[in-house]
Formats: C-alpha cells, structure tokens, sequence
C-alpha cells in the first residue's frame, strides 16, 4: 500500500499535534505531582527568623540600646547635681558666720568690716550686723554657684524626660517583638497552602486539539483510506 505525499504531510501534521499534546499533558502531571509533594512543609523551617520577627528584633536591639544610653545620661546628670550641691557656699570655716548664724546654712550674703575687710556670711540679708560692718551684699560665689545649680535641675530634668520617653518605646518595642515572636514560631508549624493543579482528563477520541496521541481523527482517516481511490497499490 503506498500514501500519497499530501496524506503522508497530514499524517506528519496530526503527530505533531499529538506529540504536543502529550507534552502538555506531562507538564500538567509534573504540577500536580509537585504540589502534592509541597504538602507537609512549612512556610517557616524550624529555627529560621522571618522577615517581620527580624524586623522586630531590631526595634527593639535599637530601642534597648536608647533607653540604656538615655539611663546613663540621666544618672550622670544626677549625679553632677549631687556633687555641685556638696560644693555649696555654706557658713562655717572659712566662711566665717556672722554673730548669731549658725554654721553650715546658705553663706547667700557677705558683709565687710571696713576696717579690717574681714567678711562675715548670713542666709539672710536682715541680720544683725556687728560695728564697723557694712551693709549686706549678694555673696558673689553663692551667685555663682546657685546660677549653675539652676543649669543642672535643668539638666536633670531633661535627661529625666527624656529616659521616660526611651522607656516607653522600649516597652512599646518589647511587646512588639514578643507578638512577632508568637507569629514566627506559628509560621514555623503553619503548613504551606499551595494550590493544587488539577489533572485534565484524558481524552477518549474524537480527533481535534483534545485529542491523546494514537487516538485522533488522523490516524482513523490514514487506515480507513488504505484501499481508496486516491492510493495506488
């Protein structure tokens, strides 16, 4: 039996066409079998640190680190109010009190002998004044010193609002990284939910785009004519 060269091209087309067919048929099969095989894993492996968890932890690395800096500042400035409050002009010493003043209280004002020029220290400026003593004056060195003390309350106060403000981020942080840390180990056993591609069913016959390589129209059409007018023998 011989086919003619135009039957033999159809022929040729049609085992293309099946040909890719199968293909897409394989490609479909190699889908499904890899979603099922995702079935099982998890969207997080044990012990992996996701990108939100991560992100959390470092707020809070950061905001750890500021409110330890911002306690340091506010005990150093504490602690320079404390010293330059030991260092207070007080009578008594050196600071010689005046008649009826008892030692170790503010040496505020200072009166001068204008004879002598020996100096005699009160707290206040309505004190007895013994002879030959001039009228009371701010002591110059308790000025001094009482200017400064009003710049370190003012630096205390702000370090104090300021580790007050560093403390509440660090909470809000804190509480922060502990939900995330609930959220990574619930993605650390949440299975992954992968779509699963269905296998299209195999075709029975019929011919056409659907049809399963050997069971298209083209080779019914090539056995049926064997015997054809059109075929020589």
């Amino acid at each position: 039996m011989k086919i003619t060269k135009s039957r033999l091209k159809e022929i040729i087309r049609e085992e293309i066409k099946d040909f890719k067919i199968e293909q897409k048929l394989r490609k479909k099969i190699r889908e499904y079998t890899s979603s099922v095989s995702s079935a099982g894993r998890t969207i997080l492996k044990k012990g992996e640190i996701g990108r939100d968890y991560a992100s959390a932890l470092s707020s809070e690395k950061t905001a750890t680190t500021n409110y330890t800096t911002a306690q340091k500042s506010s005990a150093a400035a504490n602690n320079a109010l404390v010293k330059h409050d030991n260092s207070k002009p007080v009578t008594g010493g050196a600071t010689t009190s005046a008649p009826g003043v008892r030692d170790g209280v503010d040496a505020a004002y200072v009166s001068t002998n204008s004879r002598t020029r020996a100096r005699i220290y009160s707290n206040s400026n309505t004190t007895a004044r013994p002879a030959l003593y001039g009228a009371w004056a701010k002591n110059p060195s308790f000025v001094s010193w009482n200017n400064a003390r009003t710049s370190k309350v003012a630096d205390v106060n702000s370090a104090r609002r300021t580790e007050k403000s560093a403390k509440a981020l660090f909470d809000a942080r804190t509480k922060d990284a502990k939900k995330a840390r609930a959220r990574n180990f619930e993605l650390q056993n949440t299975p992954i939910q992968l779509p699963v591609t269905a296998v299209p069913p195999v075709p029975t016959g019929g011919g056409g785009a659907g049809a399963a390589p050997g069971q298209g129209k083209g080779r019914g059409k090539g056995k049926g004519k064997g015997k054809g007018k059109g075929d020589e023998e």
